[in-house]
């Protein structure tokens, strides 16, 4: 078989992989139950596009999920720097080395 055709077959299966994980992606962004607009702007979330499911954020709390377009939370983050930041990160506590809790109880 000739490196041309070679090619040509790898091409083709990366073709049909990509139509179908694009395909999937799409419908698994139908499934996911988020608003048809930003929260503050009501500019309008396409749920078929890569690049909005990619820039936008979706901020939950409770049982409300708040989409935000890229606009909105600049103007968020302008206002309150720390928004980012506020998020709860696992395993963030510090443990104490057992030198330290020996000077303590001392």
């Amino acid at each position: 078989m000739s490196n041309n055709l070679k090619r040509k077959i790898k091409r083709k299966e990366y073709i049909k992989e990509r139509k179908i994980s694009e395909k999937e992606l799409a419908k698994k962004m139908r499934n996911i139950f988020l608003p048809d607009q930003c929260t503050n702007c009501e500019k309008p979330f396409d749920k078929k596009s890569r690049e909005m499911a990619m820039t936008w954020k979706v901020v939950a709390k409770d049982d409300r999920k708040h989409l935000i377009c890229p606009t909105c939370w600049d103007l968020i983050e302008k206002i309150d720097p720390l928004v980012g930041e506020r998020e709860p990160k696992p395993h963030q506590h510090q443990t104490q080395s057992h030198t330290e809790q020996g000077q303590e109880t001392q």
